[in-house]
């Protein structure tokens, strides 16, 4: 009796294991080299390491899944297998910082997630590594300040942002640090009176837009 109880138990075991049994996934490109490698559990959803491929055979992105979902660290890469993007994620979700880069490894843009939106500072670089814009996001939108330089790191344009919409005065100015164009914004729309410059410093053009943006009225000097 004892031993038939045994044997029934070893065979439910055996059973249990087998539904549960991850299953190894492959997909392959049409020349038949390897597309993405990874494995599947009884649902269908994808578990453990995943690697997707270029058609050249190198690695495009590696990361984990749980239950169908990414998670922890995901690494991207160029086509010839330098570092693209690195990032994290939780329950399917981007999260935390994420890094993208040029493909001389120099840093091209920082920014920060929470529950798969961009949130916090983010920052944009020119490949010569100097600052291209800088500025807020809350829960996806652009908030605050944002500013934007030139490859010789002077200012570009100052704006500002609430909810995502442009609002408030917006300047724009050339390499040469000399003013450009100035003007206000209201719910994302160019309210009143603009100006533009030349790299003198010259006023050389006057546009008018009603409250809804549209432009009524240009003086040009």
């Amino acid at each position: 009796m004892k031993k038939l109880l045994f044997v029934i138990l070893l065979l439910s075991n055996l059973i249990a294991f087998s539904q549960n049994k991850e299953k190894e996934y492959k997909k392959f490109f049409e020349n038949g080299k390897l597309k993405e490698q990874g494995y599947k559990n009884k649902k269908g959803e994808n578990v453990g390491i995943f690697k997707y491929y270029y058609e050249n055979g190198q690695v495009y992105v590696t990361g984990q899944f749980e239950n169908g979902k990414e998670t922890g660290k995901w690494l991207y890469f160029f086509k010839d297998g330098k570092p693209y993007m690195t990032g994290n994620f939780e329950n399917g979700e981007q999260s935390g910082e994420w890094k993208k880069y040029y493909n001389n490894g120099k840093l091209m843009q920082l920014e920060y997630y929470k529950n798969g939106y961009l949130n916090d500072e983010w920052k944009f670089y020119h490949e010569n590594g100097e600052l291209i814009n800088i500025g807020n996001y809350t829960n996806g939108n652009k908030i605050g300040e944002w500013k934007a330089y030139h490859e010789n790191g002077k200012l570009s344009s100052i704006a500002y942002f609430e909810n995502g919409e442009q609002t408030g005065e917006a300047k724009t100015y050339y390499d040469n640090g000399q003013l450009w164009g100035s003007g206000n914004f209201a719910n994302d729309h160019q309210i009143g009176e603009w100006k533009t410059h030349d790299k003198s410093g010259k006023l050389i053009k006057s546009e008018m837009f009603d409250k809804d943006g549209k432009l009524i009225k240009t003086v040009d000097y």
